[in-house]
């Protein structure tokens, strides 16, 4: 079952022992920390971790959405051989500091969502198209004028495909690939078709014209949109929340509790649609929660991915031990803000 985000090395080595006598191995070929633990050092974590590849539990170290000086304090105490995070034509936000890094340090990147969400594809709504419980219907690069911004830029994509006689998946793929060695996308792929689609763009060669129209059409600056609902931007081990969004999370002021939301953690849609119904019985919320899907768990499938629950506690009344409690009994949890 699972708890609360807790990367404490104690919790490491339990989690894996306990991992290693459920699959029946000896060892784990890749340990992901796949979220950013705020309240423990990454050092503490990559001791940790160290002393597992130590023992001969682990063979690799993987991080997943960190940041650039989480990735290099983190390898100086265990060498980190892979980063997973968002990085497509779409979503280039990781050029400019952590793709140096990782480069010098010899870090593989892992890149989710490589087909932008699916927009790359262009087999896209607009977000109010999509049901509630869709993630990309709260996805701000969907929305309003993003959409119609960043559906212009991604035409380029379809563009170049039927220049080459290639689909606009495999030039997404064949683009990543094209950005040097050592880079695995994880296209979420469910079906036969799909994943032969997907595999053949490894043997799609894009020449340095068609690399360049893409790169003039995407750069890192056109698309629209941040990468998360500002809801649960926390998440990303990357950002922090500028002073005037803390009042997002518990703060006491001469005895007052300011507004808060509380982000419950569930493994599947059905769960956090379960939770969301009861939240009204159980706790007395009378604001419709926001349901959220997670996709750092997935790729465009959404029984594939994690999702959360974004429950608005004006009062500050809501026990956030209950709440994990709650979360816990759907094998959930309540993320710490």
């Amino acid at each position: 079952m699972r708890g609360a985000l807790n990367s404490r090395p104690e919790h490491i080595r339990e989690a894996v022992d306990g991992s290693l006598s459920r699959l029946g191995t000896d060892r784990i070929d890749l340990l992901y920390q796949h979220r950013v633990d705020l309240e423990v050092p990454i050092e503490d974590v990559a001791g940790a971790v160290g002393e597992l590849v130590a023992a001969g539990k682990v063979l690799h170290f993987g991080l997943s959405e960190a940041g650039a000086n989480t990735v290099r304090r983190a390898h100086e105490v265990c060498p980190v051989s892979v980063l997973q995070t968002e990085y497509s034509l779409w979503e280039r936000h990781l050029e400019q500091e952590i793709l140096p890094v990782i480069r010098d340090l010899g870090i593989g990147l892992v890149p989710y969502s490589p087909l932008g969400r699916g927009f790359l594809t262009g087999a896209v709504l607009r977000a109010e198209e999509y049901p509630e419980n869709d993630y990309r219907r709260h996805d701000p690069r969907f929305q309003g004028d993003n959409f119609r911004i960043n559906s212009a830029a991604a035409d380029m994509v379809r563009d170049v495909g039927g220049g080459c006689g290639a689909t606009p998946a495999q030039v997404s793929l064949a683009w990543l690939l094209h950005r040097g060695d050592g880079i695995v996308p994880i296209p979420g792929t469910k079906r036969r078709p799909t994943l032969e689609e997907n595999l053949a763009a490894a043997e799609l060669t894009l020449g340095p014209d068609e690399l360049r129209r893409l790169d003039a059409a995407l750069p890192p600056s056109v698309v629209a949109g941040s990468r998360y609902p500002e809801s649960v931007m926390h998440m990303n081990g990357r950002w922090r929340p500028s002073p005037p969004d803390r009042a997002a999370y518990p703060v006491r002021e001469n005895g007052q509790v300011s507004d808060v939301r509380h982000v419950l953690v569930l493994p599947d849609r059905d769960a956090a649609e379960e939770v969301a119904g009861e939240l009204g019985d159980r706790f007395g919320v009378t604001e419709e929660p926001q349901l959220v899907r997670d996709a750092l768990a997935g790729e465009d499938d959404a029984e594939d991915a994690q999702w959360l629950v974004v429950v608005e506690d004006p009062s500050g009344r809501l026990d956030s031990s209950a709440l994990d409690a709650f979360a816990a009994e759907y094998e959930g949890w309540l993320e710490a803000p």
